[in-house]
């Protein structure tokens, strides 16, 4: 009994041992040809698309890169192989996608009605898929050109009936303009086919962060179809999300060198207040304090400079009396004295 569990055990290791390898080995053969695809490399892509089938024969998604290498080398059997992913798909998503594309091709092959069932069933599996909805909407339109203009080439000629020449040229002149506009719309085909490329890219690229690189692709979208509403709001969000990116990175570099600016400053100021406390100490005494004696040299508030007061006129005075008083006593005791004798000369 215990050998049955031990035998049943392992065989149940082995078999989830091979399961996980096939689930390895399928997904690194889409790597592969991811890697291909992207670079224009459509032989080496589709052989490793191959070999992942081969792996998993379930594997959508490579059954799916298989039709988009059909639709970049204009393989005859791309609409079979999108409808075959298409079916194998069960993510809402993805099956959109494959259907999208089936819409786009039958679109430019004028196939408007086709198209128009391709893109109701991509809209079932994805509701929120504008570039879909607004192919539809012009599907319908040149829908309903086409079969104005039928209606009036067909009124026409039941009322030519028959006509010479000169009629057979004028219908040809007329169909020309019809000509244009089947043209117009196959490059608009073609040119949404490209965008929808563009914008998987530019997802892929924005899944993994690499905002710089889905903004590269997106503005390729936008140059297939300027309408590509997708590629808009994702772009938008790859611009906000590389700003946000750079804002991060500001202040990172600002938390790593604002503490060594501020030590700078501080170090600054501290030298420049010791040299001001320098000067001050070096500034000679007499010039920091007032000279004893500075107030009374001021002339007072009110009085011109120049003028003397009443009271040092009248010192003045007094003075010039005392001293010429003293002068006229000078000069009387030396009248009073007798006059000196000369002595002779001795020869």
């Amino acid at each position: 009994m215990k050998k049955t569990l031990i035998l049943i055990a392992l065989l149940a290791a082995l078999l989830l041992t091979m399961a996980l390898s096939q689930k390895t080995t399928d997904r690194h053969h889409i790597r592969l040809g991811n890697r291909h695809f992207l670079k224009s490399e459509y032989d080496k892509a589709y052989i490793e698309y191959g070999k992942a089938l081969s792996e998993n024969p379930d594997n959508s998604q490579a059954a799916y890169n298989i039709a988009c290498v059909m639709t970049a080398t204009q393989n005859d059997s791309t609409l079979a192989q999108y409808a075959k992913a298409a079916d194998m798909e069960k993510n809402g998503i993805r099956k959109s996608m494959s259907w999208h594309n089936i819409g786009v091709i039958m679109q430019t092959s004028h196939k408007y009605a086709e198209a128009i069932e391709a893109y109701k069933n991509a809209l079932r599996s994805n509701p929120a898929d504008d570039m879909t909805r607004y192919n539809l909407a012009l599907c319908k339109k040149l829908l309903e050109q086409q079969q104005q203009q039928q209606n009036q080439q067909q009124q026409q000629d039941q009322n030519n009936g028959g006509g010479g020449q000169g009629q057979g040229d004028q219908k040809k002149q007329d169909k020309k303009p019809d000509a244009d506009k089947q043209q117009d719309s196959d490059n608009q085909g073609q040119g949404n086919n490209n965008a929808r490329y563009w914008d998987q890219v530019g997802d892929n690229y924005q899944n993994k962060d690499q905002h710089d690189k889905a903004m590269d692709s997106y503005k390729q979208a936008l140059k297939n179809n300027p309408g590509d509403q997708h590629a808009q709001d994702r772009m938008k969000k790859s611009e906000q999300k590389l700003k946000e990116q750079q804002q991060q990175r500001q202040q990172e570099y600002d938390k790593q060198h604002q503490p060594q600016q501020q030590q700078q400053n501080q170090d600054q100021s501290q030298d420049n207040q010791n040299k001001n406390n320098n000067n001050n100490n070096n500034k000679p005494q007499d010039a920091q304090q007032p000279q004893q004696g500075q107030e009374s040299q001021q002339q007072p508030q009110g009085q011109p400079a120049g003028q003397m007061s009443q009271d040092n006129a009248q010192r003045l005075l007094e003075a010039a009396m005392q001293q010429e008083k003293q002068t006229q006593k000078r000069l009387q005791g030396a009248m009073q004295q007798p006059p000196r004798k000369r002595l002779g000369k001795n020869w």
